[in-house]
């Protein structure tokens, strides 16, 4: 994977040659696929998918609370890359840990519908059921969080995305700083 692609990276890589290289390590053996982190807009996506359609995956941020934030577009990056046929990893899955510890309020919506789950569990759900996410990269602190994460789950459904984003929503207003 090449490291932290954004909009001066980008234009480094290329400078360098480093998709090429890529290519070159695939094509000899080194490498079965090939990919890289990602940190800017949908648009610039979209133009480094179409210069290299030779790339694999894509290893985006993404979580419930930044799907539509304007400075990270979780959801309109994992479009671009399902649009170009690309299966995504995620990072950040629970946004450093924060969607593990959601106000009250929150929790509270949370638990109506899933008594059972956790806000991770819900964090971790809401990734894993986007279809073309491959890989799920969440950090883990102690043995339970690890086996909870590796438990099977069942895809969410509609209505329980809606109440995510109801939380989101909740969040958002909880947290926004008028200027």
């Amino acid at each position: 994977m090449l490291h932290w692609l954004n909009r001066k990276n980008y234009d480094i890589a290329e400078k360098l040659g480093q998709f090429r290289f890529l290519q070159e390590k695939k094509e000899q053996g080194y490498a079965k696929r090939t990919g890289f982190p990602y940190h800017d807009s949908a648009a610039l996506l979209d133009e480094i998918l179409t210069a290299h359609p030779e790339v694999d995956v894509v290893l985006l941020q993404i979580n419930y609370l930044d799907w539509d934030t304007a400075g990270i577009e979780s959801g309109k990056c994992y479009e671009t890359a399902v649009k170009h046929g690309k299966k995504v990893f995620v990072m950040e899955p629970v946004k450093g840990g924060s969607l593990a510890s959601l106000p009250e309020e929150a929790e509270q919506i949370l638990r109506k519908v899933h008594p059972d789950w956790t806000p991770a569990d819900w964090a971790l759900r809401f990734v894993q059921s986007l279809p073309e996410v491959e890989v799920c990269l969440s950090g883990m602190n102690t043995e339970e969080q690890v086996i909870a994460n590796t438990k099977p789950f069942t895809p969410l459904t509609a209505e329980e995305v809606q109440t995510l984003f109801q939380v989101r929503d909740l969040i958002e207003q909880n947290t926004k700083v008028p200027c």
